[in-house]
């Protein structure tokens, strides 16, 4: 059987290059297309854990990330719906939160592994 070559990179990263890298990573692996826009507000959602919808669409359109909280709640339902990157928890109240299937934590120092294997 062949040996496969190597390649470490060792980066010390904050929270929010990590979570963009994992997304990144992520989202290029499952083939999901996204915008500047969807990928800003996914950074902030990871970042901030569990907020209301309201909450969360308040914080995108302060932060201009999305121009009214009509399109930044259109983009949350396409991220939830269509691509499987949010999801909404509550009947009164909805929080939302990044899919599990994402497997992102910040909690406690965090070492990302990812392995590639060129066929």
């Amino acid at each position: 059987m062949e040996q496969a070559e190597v390649v470490t990179y060792k980066y010390e990263v904050s929270a929010e290059q990590m979570v963009r890298f994992h997304l990144l990573s992520y989202t290029h692996m499952n083939a999901i297309e996204l915008t500047k826009g969807d990928m800003n507000a996914l950074v902030l959602l990871a970042l901030r854990g569990t907020p209301t919808l309201i909450d969360f669409c308040d914080e995108l359109v302060k932060r201009q990330i999305y121009l009214s909280l009509g399109s930044a709640r259109n983009a949350i339902g396409e991220l939830c719906t269509e691509k499987n990157l949010i999801v909404k928890t509550g009947n009164y109240k909805k929080k939302v939160s990044l899919s599990p299937a994402i497997n992102l934590s910040l909690k406690h120092n965090t070492l990302l592994s990812i392995n590639c294997l060129l066929r």
